[in-house]
């Protein structure tokens, strides 16, 4: 799929300046891009304005639908974003994954928080976050995301297997997974028996 996309996005992301498409390789691990997101994952203060020259050259992001934030975000193309993981040194990089998370923890945005966190490889502050913020994510009515969260960490994050379980049928439950909630509580009585 990665060969396909760039096949398809190579010859097109060429025509950008080598500073844009720096830019756009640098950022392709956010599934969404913000001036502000990309000055603090980035260390520089002239996203903004990168992020409007690239929308007003047509196809190289797409403004997303107004947020609460007050804040103008923006997408990609999920075969842009391929094509530019392939270019980049920078997607996996645990730092600039940490300073997301930091950036979305003070938003109080749980989901992209926890993407940001297990990117980096930091279990432990990813489990404890999501411990002190599993409520937000089922009073948001995200309960499925909670569950999914829960079954991303390791069971050692949470201090002891039998507390992970329950986390997992819980979420699953209160998403309306009911079936996958009752194989969670098996694996339970299982771990206890």
């Amino acid at each position: 799929a990665t060969q396909g996309a760039r096949a398809l996005v190579d010859p097109w992301l060429d025509r950008l300046p080598p500073d844009r498409l720096a830019f756009l390789a640098d950022t392709c691990f956010l599934e969404r891009l913000s001036g502000p997101l990309c000055d603090t994952v980035l260390d520089r203060s002239d996203s903004q304005a990168i992020l409007e020259s690239l929308e007003s050259r047509g196809g190289y992001l797409i403004a997303l639908p107004p947020s609460e934030d007050g804040l103008r975000w923006w997408g990609r193309h999920p075969l842009m974003t391929a094509a530019l993981a392939a270019r980049s040194t920078a997607g996996g990089d645990p730092e600039r994954n940490h300073r997301a998370a930091s950036w979305f923890r003070e938003r109080g945005d749980v989901d992209s928080t926890m993407r940001h966190l297990l990117a980096t490889g930091r279990l432990d502050e990813a489990g404890a976050y999501l411990r002190a913020h599993e409520n937000t994510l089922f009073e948001q009515g995200k309960a499925d995301r909670a569950a999914i969260w829960y079954a991303s960490l390791p069971p050692d994050s949470w201090g002891q297997l039998g507390w992970h379980l329950v986390r997992i049928g819980w979420g699953q439950l209160l998403g309306a997974e009911p079936q996958a909630a009752e194989a969670s509580l098996a694996h339970l009585r299982a771990h206890l028996a």
